[in-house]
């Protein structure tokens, strides 16, 4: 059931709408780390939410900063009861 409301979300979360949440969460992004993090959600949100976490944080890590993984990770880490 969720999974519709989810997918309507992020058909329209504009790169816009994904900086000023991460914003508003305390991320702060370098070089091309918002393009990369945005493009993931965009493409990957299923597989996240269904799941296959490791796989994407992975990703996520190989490509962005030590200090924007932290952040993500924080983020993550107090929204994550919600996300089951």
């Amino acid at each position: 059931m969720y999974t519709f409301f989810i997918d309507k979300y992020i058909s329209r979360l504009t790169l816009e709408d994904f900086l000023t949440l991460a914003k508003n969460n305390g991320i702060s992004f370098k070089n091309n780390e918002l393009d990369f993090c945005y493009k993931m959600v965009k493409n990957n949100w299923k597989e996240f939410y269904q799941g296959d976490r490791d796989a994407f944080f992975k990703k996520v890590k190989e490509n962005v900063s030590d200090e924007t993984f932290s952040q993500i990770m924080k983020v993550y880490q107090k929204y994550q009861d919600k996300i089951k």
